[in-house]
């Protein structure tokens, strides 16, 4: 095999390898989602399309982007949380929050207090509990809170673990979302999901990086070569 397939080959696979089997530092970016349907509010200022309406009953729907990494953390074997924002000095673990109704989504933020939070006791009967808080204003006129509380030790005490849970008929759960036009919104929450995002590591990067640079590599000697024996 000569220099120029060896380096080619060498490039795909760097490519490939990279691609197919990246290697992961432990998550950071996670994805938190609550469904239920409306408690108790209304729509005072149409802000989910429904013009004052009673919504009571209407599809609720809560989503997170949380940065694991991001603000103040504690960490056990039995509580995990992270916290902050700009109303304490750091940064809000909170990139993003919204809350959907009627299928009409309104950001609420996160930027000025986020909190997530995870709980888990030990053995069965014990306490366990996923929660997140997101406000982005000082008066706490904008919030958006949410939790899950389980006595049978089912809600891991991480928050950078992927979860799909049903909550079932033992459990507390809440949902709450204030504006200043639209008031208190509460809503009876039924499913949590969590997606966590693996996040490559800088050797996986490296070695993606040097296979497509070797790719055109090869393709510029190539283009040289056949240049030069047209000429």
């Amino acid at each position: 095999m000569n220099i120029k397939s060896i380096g080619l080959t060498g490039g795909f696979v760097c490519t490939i390898l990279g691609a197919l089997y990246p290697t992961t530092s432990p998550a950071a970016i996670v994805d938190v989602t609550y469904t239920g349907t409306v408690s108790s509010g209304a729509d005072s200022a149409n802000a989910f399309g429904l013009a004052g309406a009673n919504i009571v009953g209407d599809s609720y729907v809560a989503y997170y982007r949380i940065d694991t990494s991001a603000g103040t953390s504690t960490t056990s074997a039995t509580v995990n949380q992270t916290f902050g924002g700009s109303g304490v000095g750091t940064t809000s673990p909170i990139l993003t929050s919204s809350v959907t109704i009627n299928g009409v989504t309104v950001t609420v933020g996160g930027s000025y207090y986020g909190v997530t939070y995870g709980e888990n006791d030990g053995a069965p009967g014990n306490f366990s509990e996923q929660y997140q808080f997101a406000s982005n204003n000082k008066f706490g006129t904008l919030v958006m809170q949410n939790y899950i509380d389980n006595n049978s030790a089912t809600l891991p005490a991480s928050i950078s673990t992927s979860i799909s849970y049903t909550v079932v008929g033992t459990d507390s759960q809440f949902g709450y979302y204030q504006s200043p036009a639209d008031g208190v919104i509460e809503a009876n929450l039924a499913n949590l999901n969590v997606v966590v995002e693996g996040v490559p590591e800088p050797a996986t990067w490296a070695m993606m990086i040097l296979g497509f640079l070797g790719l055109g590599f090869m393709a510029y000697r190539h283009k040289n070569q056949t240049a030069f024996n047209a000429a």
